[in-house]
C-alpha cells in the first residue's frame, strides 16, 4: 500500500421450454470496491487514481501517528479512499470501466463520509459516470458526520458499451476537508424470470384424464411457488410447486386443446415464467 505522502420422456411424452432470461438477479459489476486488493506500496489492479499530492487508496499506515485526527477510516476491512486532507489545493480521483448491459436497472451504492470541513464552501466530492456527473456533496453538508450509504440510479446507463465510472474530489484550499469512501457496489439486473416446462401425453382417449407435470427452473429459490395451468386463454388449475420445484395437474380431455403452464411473479427478486403451448389430442373411442 502506498503511504498517504506518496501517492449464470419417452415417446407419449412431450415436453417444451422457455429458456430463462441470460443474466443474472444483482450482478456485481464493480471489482474491488473495498479496495482491499491493494498491495503494500503498490496500485490496486482494479482502479485507476489520480491526485496531485497525496494518493487516494489508503490502508492504515495513511493514518500513522494521528494523521488525520480520526476523522478518516475504512467503513470496513483495512483499505478505503481518503480524499483531501491538506491545506493545499488538491484534485483527486479514483475510477474504473464498467460494462452495464444487463438491465432493466443498475444501482450503484457505496458508503461516504464527511469527517471534517473546511468551511469554504467549495471542496467537493462529485461521482461522475462518462464524465456526466450523476452525485455530489460539498463540504459542510449534513447527513454525512459518519459513514452514510448512498444509492444512486445508473439505469439510463445499461448499454452494451463500457462506461467510465469515476469518484472525484477538488479541493480550492485554505482549509482541510476530509471526505473517506468505501464499499463500492454497483449491481445491475431486475427480477429474473423463470423457466417453466410443461410435459404430457400427446393424446389422450376422450373423456380420460391427463396427467400433465408442470417444472419451475432454477429451481433454488422456487420451492412453493405458485403455478397456474391454462386450457387456451382460460385458467383452469392452480397448485403450489413441491421440493423439487414441479406440480401436477390431472385434467379431463373432453376435446383436443392446448395447455399452458403459468407461474407468476412471487417476489421483487424472482420473475414470472411462462410454458410454451402444449397440445395433447382427444382420440375418439371404441
Amino acid at each position: 500500500m502506498k503511504s498517504r505522502s506518496i501517492t449464470v420422456l419417452g415417446l407419449l411424452l412431450l415436453a417444451v421450454v422457455l429458456l430463462p432470461a441470460d443474466w443474472a438477479v444483482g450482478a456485481e459489476l464493480i471489482k474491488d470496491g473495498s479496495f482491499e486488493s491493494t498491495p503494500s506500496s503498490e496500485d490496486n489492479p482494479n482502479w485507476d487514481e489520480g491526485w496531485l499530492f497525496f494518493s487516494p487508496i489508503c490502508d492504515s499506515a495513511c493514518t500513522e501517528g494521528g494523521t488525520g485526527g480520526g476523522t478518516v477510516g475504512p467503513h470496513t476491512g483495512n483499505n478505503w479512499v481518503w480524499f483531501g486532507g491538506t491545506v493545499s489545493p488538491e484534485e483527486q480521483f479514483v475510477s474504473q470501466e464498467v460494462t452495464i448491459s444487463r438491465g432493466p436497472t443498475a444501482t450503484l451504492t457505496f458508503y461516504l463520509w464527511l469527517g471534517v470541513s473546511s468551511g469554504n464552501g467549495a471542496d467537493a466530492f462529485r461521482v461522475f459516470i462518462d464524465g456526466e456527473e450523476v452525485f455530489e456533496v460539498v463540504e459542510g453538508t449534513d447527513g454525512y458526520a459518519s459513514y452514510k450509504l448512498v444509492t444512486v440510479d445508473l439505469s439510463s446507463y445499461v448499454s452494451d458499451r463500457p462506461h467510465e465510472l469515476s469518484f472525484e474530489y477538488r479541493g480550492v484550499g485554505g482549509g482541510v476537508t476530509n471526505f473517506s469512501l468505501d464499499d463500492i457496489s454497483l449491481q445491475a439486473g431486475g427480477a429474473a424470470d423463470k423457466s417453466v416446462t410443461l410435459s404430457g401425453p400427446k393424446k389422450v382417449k376422450k373423456g380420460k384424464k391427463a396427467k400433465l407435470t408442470a417444472a419451475v427452473q432454477p429451481c433454488a429459490g422456487h420451492e412453493g411457488d405458485t403455478i397456474e395451468l391454462f386450457r387456451g386463454a382460460k385458467k383452469i388449475r392452480t397448485a403450489t410447486s413441491d421440493a423439487s420445484c414441479t406440480a401436477v395437474f390431472k385434467v379431463k380431455v373432453k376435446k383436443t386443446a392446448k395447455y399452458r403452464a403459468v407461474s407468476p411473479q412471487q417476489d421483487a427478486d424472482h420473475g414470472a415464467g411462462t410454458s410454451k403451448n402444449l397440445k395433447v389430442r382427444a382420440k375418439k373411442t371404441g
